[in-house]
């Protein structure tokens, strides 16, 4: 993060936080005269357990820049633990699984965490972290909250949101923070009855300008509607084409044009992102038997995060022909709370007409359904809108909103501390059900030392990677008279590809694991007559799609299972095969990737979790090793047809 973002984010959040005489939190104003202009005329809006009502998570006047000399006079509370840089030398305390409908609402403006993370939600060290601000008022699900710990007994909370799709992104938002002199700020508070929460989350990248106001005209037509005819009840069939009016050429009117899912001008584009959201609602309501009439996938599907439910699920598209139809599960009124902030992109780097390209503000769409209806929901919306269509008009010379700051979003590099931070936080790679076994078993441990190996491994050497390896620690500690022949020879053989910036590729890892480590029973690929990871499955089973798991001979002396095979299923030693994860352009046919199953836990509740090792998984010849469980199985195993090589 650079000087001038941390101090203003630090700054901003103080300031925010704060009162005179120690950390007791701000409470929001009731008095609407307190409120902006824009603001003070509208009736605010209700939001569930919150007595104070507001048009939309609306932050407060503080200013961004308050001076630090001036903060420190009013307060005691040590604002540095604040800044994501500090928390690089603290250790991850605790980690706290959230139960399915845990929610907070923020107290207080609080920071939020875009960490960007690649298709198999594994972190993308290539991308920029973002940080924003979080108005007063803003409701989200937790799937999980962890701890940070300072030396000196500082703590950091801070929350992993559910439920978000859009962009590849996990949320974290800052919970509680507490100094060395035990002075604690509370920025959110939990909510006291369990609500499923669905969050998009639209960046810079992901959105642009035309599309944001159709999602908010395609949500105001949708609080129209309840706001005329009171909350979708349990039973009745919806049409979301009928309740954005897409089916009502006065109401279509109403939209921009934008961008199908293939890159083509419509009238309404970009109405599907809602569609998607609300059929993650509709599908979480499985105690309550709702029921889907009609649902079509987009040829590229919505992004979920890691704490979500599969895309192959929830995507839902929409358009002249298509539509997404259900019947609710329990009754309740769609309360959708919208966040809009400046991405930082001018303009003039934006197309002025607002189709596709670059966005210019960041969306962030919560919704729920709640028993009370919002209020002034409609017209909060088309207020939302006519802000952001002023700002464009004006080439950003108006304001996006009363709450628009010097800076809006702080962009970091994943580097150094913030590198340090942002894998306490969250890292997909960090061992938390094999921890104990890192230490006990010397399969794994020494498999992390494999790792530490050949991820230090560059071209710049100037040498070969077989010749590297064998002047590694690692080697220094594994090989024995006894092994080294044996050992020399499969680094040779493991590694003859010799591709520029890939050390070792998928199959030549598992041929090396399965020669290191003979007690897991790996097959050895080695000897198949194919020149890809995908070439290892039969080609009967890759083309039928098998509604059962089904078991066949190889050629090579191996097993193949095929089907849709569960998590239960999977052994240590078990290669998988994901035919078409990679593509190569000069063959003109998908290479597919291959890893192996190291080991597997079964906990008291009968929920599995199994230790992953590949290499190569993003082209960089890096080892990867992590955890795979029900919740992230479909992003590394694949989602309906998945394959497993296995030793006879």
């Amino acid at each position: 993060m650079n000087e001038k973002g941390v101090e203003g984010i630090t700054n901003f959040l103080v300031a925010a936080s704060l009162t005179i005489g120690g950390c007791t939190p701000r409470q929001t104003n009731k008095d609407p005269e307190s409120f902006p202009p824009s603001v003070k005329a509208q009736e605010l809006v209700q939001t569930p357990e919150i007595q104070e009502e507001r048009i939309t998570p609306t932050p407060t006047e503080t200013p961004f820049n308050v001076p630090i000399s001036t903060i420190e006079e009013e307060k005691k509370f040590d604002d540095s633990i604040i800044n994501t840089e500090t928390w690089s030398t603290y250790s991850l305390e605790a980690v706290e699984q959230k139960e399915e409908g845990y929610g907070i609402t923020t107290i207080n403006e609080a920071p939020m965490l875009l960490i960007p993370v690649k298709n198999d939600n594994l972190l993308d060290y290539d991308k920029q972290l973002k940080e924003i601000i979080i108005p007063t008022n803003s409701s989200f699900e937790i799937a999980q909250v962890r701890t940070l710990k300072g030396e000196n007994g500082e703590e950091i909370k801070i929350g992993l949101v559910a439920n978000t799709y859009g962009a590849n992104a996990v949320a974290a938002i800052l919970l509680e923070a507490k100094d060395s002199n035990e002075t604690q700020v509370s920025f959110a508070r939990e909510k006291s009855e369990k609500t499923n929460v669905v969050t998009y989350i639209a960046t810079e990248e992901n959105i642009y300008p035309n599309k944001i106001a159709n999602t908010l005209t395609a949500l105001k037509n949708i609080s129209e509607v309840q706001d005329k005819n009171g909350p979708f009840t349990q039973g009745n069939i919806y049409s979301y084409s009928d309740l954005v009016g897409l089916t009502n050429p006065s109401k279509l009117a109403e939209y921009e044009y934008g961008l199908t899912s293939t890159k083509a001008e419509v009238k309404a584009g970009g109405v599907c992102a809602m569609a998607t959201g609300i059929s993650s609602l509709i599908h979480l309501q499985e105690d309550e038997g709702y029921m889907i009439k009609e649902q079509w996938p987009h040829p590229a599907r919505y992004n979920q995060g890691p704490f979500s439910q599969s895309e192959y699920e929830v995507d839902a598209s929409v358009d002249s022909e298509y539509d997404f139809q259900w019947s609710q599960g329990k009754d309740g009124y769609l309360q959708a709370q919208t966040i809009l902030i400046p991405s930082g992109i001018p303009f003039e780097e934006t197309n002025s007409n607002g189709v596709g390209g670059p966005s210019d503000a960041i969306l962030i769409v919560s919704l729920s359904f709640t028993d009370k209806q919002p209020k002034n929901q409609a017209d909060s919306l088309s207020h939302t809108l006519a802000q952001y269509q002023e700002y464009r008009e004006s080439h950003h010379q108006i304001p996006l909103n009363s709450y628009q700051k010097e800076i809006n979003v702080v962009n970091s590099p994943i580097e150094d501390k913030i590198k340090d931070s942002v894998e306490l936080i969250y890292n997909p790679q960090e061992i938390l059900t094999f921890k104990n076994e890192t230490d006990s078993s010397y399969i794994i441990e020494n498999l992390f030392e494999l790792q530490d190996a050949v991820n230090g491994y560059t071209d710049s050497l100037g040498i070969y990677f077989s010749q590297y390896l064998k002047q590694t620690q690692w080697y220094s500690n594994f090989v024995t008279e006894e092994n080294k022949e044996r050992v020399d020879k499969i680094i040779t053989l493991s590694s003859t590809s010799n591709v520029e910036g890939q050390a070792i590729q998928c199959v030549g890892f598992v041929m090396l694991a399965s020669w290191l480590y003979p007690d897991l029973n790996i097959p050895y690929v080695g000897g198949a007559p194919v020149v890809s990871a995908r070439g290892l499955v039969p080609q009967q089973l890759l083309d039928n799609k098998y509604i059962e798991v089904v078991e066949t001979y190889t050629n090579y002396g191996a097993n193949a299972l095929a089907g849709p095979i569960p998590i239960e299923q999977y052994k240590p030693g078990d290669l998988f095969v994901v035919p078409g994860e990679v593509y190569s352009e000069t063959a003109k046919k998908p290479f597919g990737h291959i890893g192996l199953i190291v080991a597997k836990h079964e906990d008291s509740e009968g929920n599995i979790t199994l230790l992953v090792a590949d290499a190569n998984r993003h082209g960089d010849g890096k080892i990867n090793i992590f955890e795979v469980n029900e919740n992230n199985m479909e992003e590394i195993f694949g989602a309906k047809q998945r394959y497993i090589i296995r030793k006879r």
